[in-house]
């Protein structure tokens, strides 16, 4: 699993860890886990977290984290019109992290500051 998130992208790492992120304080608020794995569209994927970057940036590097194993995509025209992260994509992020959403947070800036245009 660690090989997986070793050879994503920084990119991918970041919003890997965004959306890791954004599952855990869903649980944490009271969602079902089942729930709190589904992130939405693209579009509301960039919206909630990822502001900064443009919808195709978005869906390219969702596209990565499919094919990593860390999301399921249900495509639609031109974008994703929903999407969820993987149970592999919690295990990770609980072999990692546990439920530390300090720790997450912690990683989400130190990935952040290899990414050359934030």
């Amino acid at each position: 699993m660690n090989d997986e998130y070793e050879r994503l992208t920084n990119d991918a790492k970041y919003l890997l860890l965004q959306l890791s992120s954004k599952y855990l304080e869903s649980v944490t608020d009271g969602k079902s886990k089942s729930d709190a794995t589904t992130m939405g569209s693209t579009q509301q994927v960039r919206d909630d977290v990822m502001p900064q970057w443009s919808l195709p940036d978005v869906s390219f590097t969702m596209a990565e984290l499919r094919d990593a194993g860390f999301m399921k995509l249900w495509p639609g025209d031109g974008c994703y019109y929903n999407s969820f992260i993987t149970t592999q994509a919690i295990a990770w992020r609980e072999q990692k992290f546990g439920n530390d959403v300090k720790k997450v947070l912690d990683a989400i800036t130190s990935v952040k500051k290899l990414i050359p245009f934030f």
